[in-house]
């Protein structure tokens, strides 16, 4: 929904802002798991084994627990290479707050070299910091999980609104404008039709649950000695011949994580 942030937020209606944020978590999240998967399953073509870069990071009840999910190479790289040589948590709870935050200013510039990249960084780093304080407890316990899971949703989807604004300012606007009530002229209407709608929701089933079910049901698809049977076959071919029909419907689109 890049045609949105051409406008003055507050031109655009809260629902229509709202599912704006929602849409570009979700494209996201896609586009850098897609390649990601396409890369894994490329390199087993050629007999190399890449570890897996995202499991399900939308699932997270924490932003500790997202960063344990989402983009594991570069979360890994930096804990091993940056974290740990500046003394990781082996330096009381001062030096491994600054420690943190250190890392995760450090993986918004290497997003880009700007200051909307900066800020998620740094915003990334506070409740990182905040649930080493107390916050993290809290969200552990049993009855808090579904509390936990909304609020690491809640701060992430926020999160990227900084991350595609084009400055700090239009950000804020942005979030602004989602929770204070005004007239709009750019409403839902002009943008959402019934073949989006769709894609919405499968995507929203295809980013958590969806895997949830396969983990459930997958012993009754694959073989016992871990063959792909002709059930699953079907259903991987069918999965193929839909992905090549919306490629060739669409017009091309670039991969938006190539920018960073």
């Amino acid at each position: 929904m890049d045609a949105v942030y051409a406008y003055q937020a507050a031109d655009v209606s809260q629902a229509m802002l709202w599912l704006t944020a929602l849409l570009y978590m979700l494209q996201i999240y896609f586009d850098f798991s897609g390649y990601s998967d396409m890369a894994i399953g490329l390199g087993k073509m050629f007999g190399f084994t890449f570890i897996e870069n995202f499991r399900l990071p939308y699932t997270a009840t924490s932003i500790q627990d997202f960063w344990r999910k989402w983009h594991i190479s570069l979360s890994s790289w930096f804990k091993e290479y940056v974290y740990i040589p500046l003394g990781g948590n082996r330096r009381g709870t001062a030096r491994t707050y600054v420690n943190l935050w250190t890392v995760f200013l450090l993986t918004g510039i290497w997003h880009g070299a700007g200051w909307t990249f900066i800020f998620w960084g740094i915003y990334h780093g506070f409740f990182n910091v905040l649930e080493r304080c107390f916050l993290g407890k809290w969200l552990k316990q049993e009855k808090f999980r579904p509390l936990a899971h909304i609020y690491a949703v809640f701060v992430v989807l926020i999160g990227w609104i900084f991350f595609r604004a084009d400055t700090i300012g239009q950000a804020f606007s942005f979030i602004r404008y989602m929770f204070v009530p005004h007239s709009a002229v750019v409403l839902m209407e002009r943008y959402m039709n019934r073949k989006l709608w769709v894609f919405l929701a499968a995507a929203l089933l295809a980013c958590g649950p969806v895997q949830w079910f396969w983990m459930k049901w997958k012993g009754r698809v694959l073989a016992q000695d871990g063959s792909v049977t002709v059930t699953s076959w079907i259903g991987y071919m069918a999965i193929l011949w839909f992905s090549i029909l919306l490629l060739v419907n669409n017009t091309y689109n670039p991969f938006i994580y190539f920018r960073f």
